[in-house]
């Protein structure tokens, strides 16, 4: 299973007709360096890096980093079809957008566009019903004379357990070892994968996963976040088992090692990979916990953390200020922290939309669901 899955994160699953020889070898050679290339002048593009020693950065400047990715394509062009050639046209073509808008290309960049461009989809707009029937049941299950967002407000204070260091660490570590256990009873993991623990402060995240390489990962966590148990314990799923940590050791060990894929090498962020990888890591909570530990006031929840980006893709598409944001996030989404929410969009932008892209119904088997998505059967979307 592990490796089926592996393969078709990468590849969408048809392995035997990868393009062999050496010019998509060295167009691959050539991806890698360009995407560090990039990550000196946009620093974090390159998310995650997978092989043994990390190479020197070629210096170049971003018009020759356009002019190579442009060349690269047109390399592609001259190549069958492949499942890897349409991968590397995919990464390349978002790198040479994340180039241009490097560049200040961004004025002349719609927010589709940019969707398109970066992360090679197009996303439908929430529905109005959608939002209206979130709200009326939530009306329903917290009755009261206060607003919905007074309601809602005082319901999730009712959940927040102030902890002190020492106890949200015993939290996580808690979590860790639930969600790795889940995951292992799906999945195999190589000898001497692991995770470990930093707590840190004044980040717009909640939690972030670092990949140290050789199986070895970081997940840091926001002192600053008031967290609930349940919180951390869906955090700490997405960013390790079965959700970050997990993904990226599975492609380390088939990808890049077993397969020699070096374009697997780098994680970036902004790119179809990098969507589809965050897409799968933020069903990891869904899978490592169980439907019964939620109750229906948390699954609604989820119904407003689309609405939220939603309300995000309003303030890219500058149908929306900062200000009229921020009462729409409050009004619609019910969020407290609106504003907080809004540093985490105005520093990714578009690819914080890949945290809502798909979730599954109560009567999905949810580690089908994740083999389906992963393995290509439904489009990301």
């Amino acid at each position: 299973m592990t490796r089926l899955l592996v393969l078709a994160i990468g590849l969408g699953g048809c392995f035997g007709c990868l393009t062999g020889g050496a010019p998509i070898e060295a167009v691959a050679g050539r991806y890698v360096e360009l995407a560090w290339a990039l990550d000196a002048h946009d620093p974090g593009y390159v998310d995650a890096y997978l092989a043994a020693t990390r190479p020197e950065p070629v210096p170049l400047r971003l018009e020759e980093i356009e002019e190579d990715a442009i060349l690269l394509l047109g390399k592609l062009d001259g190549m069958s079809a492949s499942p890897r050639a349409r991968f590397l046209r995919g990464q390349l073509t978002a790198l040479h957008a994340r180039t241009r808008l490097v560049r200040g290309a961004s004025l002349s960049f719609s927010f589709e566009d940019e969707l398109k461009a970066l992360y090679g989809v197009t996303l439908p707009p929430l529905e109005e019903p959608e939002v209206q029937a979130i709200h009326a049941r939530l009306d329903e299950l917290l009755p009261g004379d206060m607003s919905l967002l007074a309601r809602y407000t005082a319901y999730q204070r009712r959940t927040v357990v102030a902890l002190d260091a020492g106890q949200l660490d015993e939290l996580v570590t808690t979590a860790l070892d639930t969600c790795r256990q889940r995951t292992l009873q799906h999945v195999k993991l190589p000898a001497g994968e692991s995770v470990d623990v930093e707590y840190v402060r004044g980040k717009p995240w909640a939690a972030y996963h670092v990949y140290r390489g050789a199986f070895s990962s970081v997940v840091q966590i926001n002192r600053d976040v008031a967290w609930t148990p349940r919180g951390v314990l869906e955090s700490v799923c997405h960013e390790s088992y079965p959700g970050h940590h997990t993904l990226t050791v599975l492609a380390e060990t088939e990808l890049v090692r077993r397969r020699g894929l070096k374009e697997f090498s780098v994680q970036t962020l902004h790119s179809p990979y990098g969507w589809r990888l965050e897409a799968l890591a933020s069903q990891g909570a869904a899978l490592a916990l169980e439907d019964g530990e939620r109750n229906e006031i948390d699954r609604l929840a989820r119904g407003l953390r689309r609405i939220a980006f939603d309300g995000a893709r309003r303030y890219l598409e500058r149908r929306l200020d900062r200000v009229g944001t921020v009462l729409w996030l409050e009004k619609y989404a019910l969020m407290r922290d609106a504003w907080g929410f809004l540093r985490f969009v105005d520093r990714y932008r578009g690819y914080v939309m890949a945290y809502a892209t798909r979730t599954w119904s109560e009567a999905d088997d949810p580690w089908k669901r994740w083999g389906e998505l992963a393995s290509g059967a439904d489009e990301i979307s």
